[in-house]
């Protein structure tokens, strides 16, 4: 059987064409939506009936979410220049500039130094002084104290390595086969990195070309399952939401499949995580999934997301979307984490947006609960579950950028290396 299509979630830009992202929401392109498609999708805080235009809300900016001190850091990529900027392949040819920070490294270092431990006051010869008293000092059992002391330096080894255990993160990313380029972008990133990380691939699901063009309904359905992917649907379908995520005008079954396969991805992946750390008293407490294009800081990416993970304090999380993009909501806003803002996402108004699955922190622990949510709900657009799915939040961290979150219209971040094929689209193609 002929096998066609996945793709990774669907982005801001491709639900919605004729718009551009920025760090402050949608504008206006030379492209313009029809009122019909401007208010389709419902969520993502898109208002239907009518409602006020999100392009004209009055929603925060991005940078007022931050603290002092790291708003004032926000001022991206200075390196702008024009012989970087680059046309990616596609029918839109979208402009994109080859830089290799998605934020600030001012800022993150700002962040984290709030983090750093602090100095001991204790005599820096007190130690030494002690052990020469410990050896002249009369005792009645040299062999025994030894012993103890021993007994003591493996206790504290042990526990060093438990410490290293809590904060182990595993890597985790879903690429289709053919697409070598995206494959390579991500992998180089990670070799750049500090620590030798190797982040692990997911070969993505795969759809038949037949199924696209099947009904919706019992028809497609039974297409999924003849092709053994009935474990994708097992509560069935949201069509309205999957025929609409992907690009307006494109053939609303490929786009269907597309949206499907991506939630199908996903929803193995976190099935195999889960069945390997039943199996493993040794693996990491938690993994982060990437979509294949995303960009990262390689400086501080594992570090802002292990200091996340093993230092907020507020612990009533399953998973943890990692810089959404979009509007946000003040109401939305827990508190501060290093001087960045938390989120509780929501998709109620214009400015509760947080679009983005391109980075999804999440804890191993908390996976049979993810898992069961996915059984018995509906496939929906992945990018979905961070407003749809219970104790999810949102962490701006400053460290990863979905490259279609575009920057200065419609300019999109890339690091220098990566080949412009990575910002093809695939959703509907």
């Amino acid at each position: 059987m002929s096998l066609a299509l996945f793709v990774v979630a669907a982005s801001a830009v491709e639900q919605w064409p004729g718009f551009t992202i920025d760090m402050g929401g949608p504008s206006s392109s030379s492209s313009s939506m029809t009122s019909s498609s401007r208010y389709a999708v419902p969520g993502f805080g898109y208002m239907s009936g009518g409602q006020e235009d999100p392009r004209n809300s009055k929603c925060d900016a991005e940078e007022t979410f931050f603290e002092r001190g790291i708003r004032t850091s926000l001022i991206q990529h200075p390196e702008f220049e024009e012989d970087k900027v680059k046309i990616s392949l596609g029918k839109k040819k979208s402009k994109f500039m080859q830089v290799d920070v998605p934020f600030s490294h001012k800022a993150n270092q700002m962040s984290l130094m709030e983090a750093a431990e602090p100095a001991s006051e204790e005599d820096p010869m007190a130690k030494e002084r002690a052990k020469m008293r410990a050896k002249k000092a009369w005792t009645g059992s040299r062999i025994e104290q030894a012993k103890h002391a021993r007994e003591a330096e493996l206790k504290a080894e042990k526990l060093q390595e438990q410490d290293r255990n809590a904060k182990k993160i595993d890597v985790w990313y879903v690429n289709m086969d053919t697409a070598h380029e995206r494959k390579n972008c991500l992998e180089r990133q990670f070799m750049d990195m500090p620590g030798n990380i190797k982040p692990n691939r997911f070969e993505a699901v795969r759809f038949p070309d037949s199924c696209h063009k099947a009904e919706p309904g019992k028809a497609y359905e039974d297409c999924l399952a003849q092709s053994n992917l009935h474990d994708c649907i097992e509560a069935g379908i949201d069509y309205a939401s999957t025929a609409t995520h992907g690009t307006q005008g494109k053939d609303e079954g490929r786009i269907r499949s597309a949206v499907i396969s991506n939630w199908c991805g996903h929803k193995r992946l976190f099935q195999k995580i889960e069945a390997e750390a039943k199996n493993d008293t040794e693996h990491a407490k938690y993994v982060v999934i990437l979509e294949d294009d995303v960009v990262l800081d390689r400086k501080y990416f594992m570090k802002v997301l292990e200091d996340f993970a093993t230092k907020y304090e507020n612990r009533d999380w399953d998973f943890v979307q990692i810089d959404p993009f979009g509007h946000k909501d003040k109401k939305d806003m827990l508190e501060h984490f290093r001087g960045k803002p938390v989120f509780k996402p929501t998709a109620d108004n214009q400015c509760s947006q947080y679009w983005g699955f391109h980075a999804v922190l999440i804890k191993v622990s908390a996976l049979p609960r993810i898992n069961h949510w996915m059984s018995i709900n509906q496939a929906i657009p992945i990018d979905w579950l961070p407003w749809r799915m219970p104790h999810g939040l949102s962490y701006s961290a400053l460290v990863s950028r979905n490259p279609e979150a575009a920057l200065n219209g419609n300019v999109i971040v890339l690091p220098s290396y990566c080949s412009s094929k990575v910002m093809k689209s695939t959703i509907g193609s």
